[in-house]
């Protein structure tokens, strides 16, 4: 399909993004280490691909749209998935929604593993996960904030506040970007 991925050797930078968009594909995604997730013609991924400071082209695959624990019970063989979402590409234009409708499934689904491979194989599917109950698991560091007493005795539980935003700018990789507090120390 039209998707890759494009690994540098080194840290990403700016330069190295544009160098990307130049070539004429569509950058998706930063994926961990040093590497985008693109879109493009085969010419253009190829052009991509001979940019002097990437390491390596690999295609993406069915298995890089599944979540780690997903891979791991088609490695134990399971046939029952659970629960999933099924996440489409941003601006999609619907694409997702369509595929489904046509195959009489829904985003959010009980699976299984055959099920999935069918669904996974649909060009409008960017990610399978499962779906989850998320647990509050704040017991730590309630106590050592303290938390308790001011929950018992002032009733402040902190619903419906945002707490900190925090934002360094790190993960720009331009030294000029980055908070004042991290500047010469990085």
């Amino acid at each position: 399909g039209p998707y890759a991925i494009v690994q540098f050797r080194n840290p990403v930078t700016r330069a190295d993004r544009a160098a990307l968009e130049r070539a004429g594909v569509t950058v998706l995604e930063y994926l961990p280490d040093y590497a985008y997730l693109v879109r493009g013609a085969a010419a253009q991924l190829d052009a991509a691909a001979r940019l002097p400071r990437v390491y390596a082209r690999a295609p993406f695959t069915l298995a890089d749209k599944f979540a780690p624990s997903l891979l791991r019970a088609f490695a134990r063989g399971d046939a029952a998935m659970g629960r999933v979402r099924l996440v489409g590409w941003p601006d999609d234009g619907g694409a997702l929604t369509r595929d489904l409708q046509a195959l009489s499934l829904s985003a959010e689904m009980d699976s299984t593993a055959a099920l999935l491979l069918k669904v996974a194989a649909l060009e409008s599917v960017r990610w399978i996960e499962p779906v989850i109950q998320p647990r509050l698991l704040n017991d730590y560091a309630r106590a050592i904030m303290q938390g308790n007493p001011v929950w018992q005795n002032l009733s402040l539980f902190g619903a419906g506040h945002i707490v900190a935003v925090a934002d360094s700018g790190l993960d720009t990789g331009d030294l000029g970007t980055i908070s004042p507090d991290f500047a010469g120390r990085i």
